[in-house]
Order: structure tokens, then sequence, then C-alpha cells
């Protein structure tokens, strides 16, 4: 019993569904820290949560607060959700 149920050191699979058998003992730690399975709060200030193993395609490809250039090439970088309002209020090439 002491094997397969308390053990610190018997194997569990992580519960998050990464794939990682991990010890007992370090499970929680893995959750918290190491699995790319956690999600975490997109460090853009959007709000959302995001499995970190998509965080860098979220924060570079999906997020509305990712910056991107002023496409009438002001050299500006805007958030995405404003990109519209700035071309046509702020932008100096706006016409």
């Amino acid at each position: 019993v002491h094997t397969t149920s308390h053990c610190p050191k018997r194997r569990l699979p992580c519960p998050l569904g990464c794939g990682v058998e991990i010890d007992a003992d370090l499970l929680e730690e893995h959750k918290a820290e190491s699995c790319s399975r956690r999600r975490i709060v997109c460090p853009n200030g959007c709000g959302k949560e995001v499995e970190v193993r998509r965080l860098e395609e979220h924060v570079n490809g999906e997020c509305d607060r990712r910056t991107v250039p002023c496409l009438l090439n002001c050299g500006q970088e805007v958030p995405e959700a404003q990109l519209k309002s700035h071309m046509a209020n702020e932008c100096q090439r706006r016409t």
C-alpha cells in the first residue's frame, strides 16, 4: 500500500497532461513551475490565461495587446487593438 498510495517517491503522471511522470513529492512544484501545460496570465496585459507552451504564439500572434508597426509607415509601434484608431487619429502620415 505504501508504494502505491503514500510513498513520496511513487511515480505519478502530471494531471495537466504534459506527459511527464514525476515523483509524488515533486508534483506540486512541477505543476506550478515547470509544466509546459501550466497556465499563466499573458505578460502583455490582455488578461488571458495561456498555456506556457503556447505563450510565444499568443504574445506574438494572437494577443490584442501585442505591438505592431503602423501600416502607414510612420515608424510607430502600437498595440494591435489600437492600430485603426492610431492610423485614423494620431498618425503623422494619415490623410
